[in-house]
């Protein structure tokens, strides 16, 4: 499977943006030293931060989301596809394709 042209070539999308929003976030500090380690599932692809992980029996590799977005997935999960779905469904549906330090108790006080 090869990469969208976006994450080849990141200086003709938005990936070049996500990249410093990543690396200028404190919360994301340690997740970084992780992947530097190779630790934690933590790793860089493209320059972005995921973290990989284990769902259903299959490999997922998930994208780091900086806190600046949290707000916006948080919205599109429960309200925009979700309707309103509960803690546990929407932190479900987040962890899918993205994570980030505080998901649990950020899909908490956002339902």
């Amino acid at each position: 499977m090869t990469a969208p042209d976006e994450l080849i070539n990141p200086d003709t999308s938005e990936v070049n943006k996500l990249t410093d929003e990543q690396k200028n976030d404190e919360t994301l500090h340690g997740a970084f030293e992780r992947a530097k380690n190779n630790k934690g599932g933590y790793f860089l692809k493209y320059d972005l931060l995921f973290h990989r992980t284990y769902i259903r029996d299959s490999v997922v590799d998930r994208l780091v989301v900086p806190l600046c977005r949290h707000i916006l997935i948080l919205d599109l999960a429960h309200s925009q596809v979700g309707c309103h779905i509960g803690v546990r469904r929407t932190k479900e549906r987040i962890a899918l394709s993205f994570t980030w330090p505080t998901l649990i108790n950020d899909v908490i006080k956002y339902c």
